[in-house]
């Protein structure tokens, strides 16, 4: 039950383009845009103020971030999780984006990046949309790698795994290159490449557009 809780908010996927090369069978588009109404109470007073290193992550209820980070290990279900805050961004007051990365699994991981923005007002934060995505195609990058911000335009860029027809589960040839702009009170998407992995370059694999 506690792994379901990313998503157990009331929510919305936005409008976004889609890539023109094809994804594998069944697979498809692997990062998400969905806008939220939770939130939490908060003393803080402005949103640098609020302690992004120690408080929930998802939604009240969910994780527990501590120095940044959570880890959590099922030894019985074999299963493990960890949760790590890569960095907070102030984009203009009462708003701030806070970018995690996290890796969970048994067998086998996966890694994924979340983007959430969070409002502070009237004595609570509120968590106003969350940006996920599947960085399984960047596991050989460092955390860091997987997204970019820039500050002075407040775009955020993630870069998404796109599975090709082809593919086998364990190596995804392709990632999307996806661009979002700051708007007054949400990011929207303005732009989105898909080009090769490290993986489908060294195959020598072909993008092939629709």
């Amino acid at each position: 039950m506690r792994r379901a809780l990313v998503f157990l908010w009331a929510a919305a996927t936005l409008s976004a383009q889609s890539s023109s090369v094809p994804y594998a069978e069944q697979i498809g588009q692997l990062f998400s845009v969905k806008s939220t109404g939770v939130s939490d109470s908060s003393p803080a007073r402005a949103i640098r103020d609020v302690d992004f290193r120690n408080m929930w992550v998802y939604k009240p209820g969910g994780i527990r971030l501590k120095s940044g980070r959570y880890d959590h290990e099922d030894r019985q279900q074999t299963f493990f999780e960890t949760v790590e805050l890569l960095d907070v961004y102030y984009l203009a007051q009462p708003f701030a984006l806070a970018v995690y990365h996290k890796i969970e699994g048994g067998g086998s991981s996966t890694s994924s990046g979340i983007a959430e923005v969070f409002r502070l007002g009237g004595g609570k934060l509120r968590l106003t949309q969350a940006i996920t995505w599947d960085a399984d195609a960047e596991r050989d990058q460092k955390a860091a790698g997987i997204y970019a911000f820039d500050a002075a335009t407040k775009t955020l860029v993630i870069r998404a795994s796109h599975y090709l027809p082809s593919d086998a589960h364990c190596c995804i040839s392709a990632v999307d290159v996806v661009s979002f702009r700051w708007k007054q009170d949400h990011f929207e998407q303005s732009a989105m490449v898909t080009e090769l992995s490290a993986y489908g370059r060294e195959k020598d694999r072909t993008l092939v557009h629709q």
